[in-house]
């Protein structure tokens, strides 16, 4: 059977009361994907004060996997799969205003979330390498979705002629992340990044170790303020 939760996961609030309800609800997870996202052309932050791109792609991503995380590990061939972008080629972090308080773009603090998406994924894979879970992140590609329909004006507008010009369905659009949760292939296949169900390479930026650790401090730090 199907059972439903729901939850706003741009509010940490909520993400720790859906883990908490799921805990309740379950004994394990066999299978954990983060597909939650949006872009947002305005900026705006969240309650918890969180800018609300990178809350809703990156810090629910985190805060929610770290909740579960337990659950994932009792089932002995968990997965933890995270739905990024090929955006993220053309993105780098600024370590000095990860969340761009001081200098905010929408298009680029997306494509920064769907790069630090795949930085979490290869932290992930190396902090649990021991764990039996494993963690990929992966390009749906463009997906004729509800995506961008938050926005008003010429984002909107934009957005909506490029799906009518070149998006997939949603089928379609699924076909990696399902790939990703079913095949027996991919059994003991961990810290990679998947397009059109196959491996390939991200960008140097999300490739730097160094990078990698210091955004998972920097995403601890400012999560223990809530």
């Amino acid at each position: 059977f199907i059972q439903f939760h729901f939850a706003d996961m741009s509010s940490m609030k909520a993400v720790k009361s859906l883990a908490i309800e799921i805990q309740r609800s379950y004994d394990t997870i066999d299978i954990l994907l983060n597909n939650a996202g949006a872009y947002f052309s305005k900026f705006k932050l969240t309650d918890d004060g969180f800018e609300n791109t990178i809350a809703l792609n990156h810090f629910a991503y985190f805060y929610f996997t770290e909740l579960l995380l337990d659950m994932v590990k009792s089932d002995l061939c968990g997965r933890v799969i995270n739905v990024a972008s090929m955006a993220h080629r053309n993105a780098k972090l600024d370590f000095h205003d990860l969340q761009m308080l001081e200098d905010y773009s929408g298009w680029s603090s997306y494509c920064r979330s769907k790069l630090m998406n795949i930085m979490f994924t290869y932290e992930c894979h190396r902090r649990y390498s021991d764990s039996g879970v494993t963690f990929n992140s992966l390009h749906p590609g463009f997906v004729n979705s509800n995506f961008g329909d938050n926005n008003s004006g010429f984002a909107k507008k934009s957005i909506n002629v490029a799906k009518a010009l070149f998006a997939i369905n949603v089928e379609k659009g699924a076909k990696t992340s399902v790939y990703l949760a079913s095949s027996p292939d991919l059994e003991n296949v961990s810290g990679k990044f998947f397009n059109k169900c196959k491996p390939v390479k991200s960008s140097s930026s999300s490739m730097v170790k160094k990078d990698q650790e210091k955004l998972w401090s920097e995403t601890e730090a400012i999560l223990t303020t809530l």
